[in-house]
């Protein structure tokens, strides 16, 4: 199973990529394949190119993993919300998520 990261970046130091890479990690251990939006972006793009293309890899997921903070970020409530309507699970904890979604 594919599962997107989704949290805060924008003004956090290193765009919050060591939190990422935990989670990608921690994903991985659940022998699934974790998305970094990081690696699809780069840091000199604007913030609407840098969201184009992290829409457009989460729609190649089957889950979104939601990060702490990411009420707070403009960003990961927009891909929550496209998640959300599209019938994408979407959760803060990985093992809820992942039962949630292999169902």
């Amino acid at each position: 199973m594919k599962v997107y990261i989704s949290g805060p970046a924008t003004g956090h130091p290193d765009d919050n990529l060591p939190a990422f890479l935990d989670a990608a990690h921690d994903i991985t251990a659940a022998f699934h394949d974790p998305i970094v939006p990081h690696c699809f972006v780069t840091s000199v793009c604007s913030w609407e190119a840098a969201m184009r293309a992290c829409i457009r890899i989460m729609m190649s997921a089957d889950a979104v993993l939601v990060l702490p903070g990411w009420e707070k970020s403009r960003g990961a409530c927009l891909e929550v919300q496209i998640a959300t309507a599209l019938s994408i699970p979407v959760d803060n904890d990985l093992d809820s998520l992942l039962r949630g979604a292999i169902r």
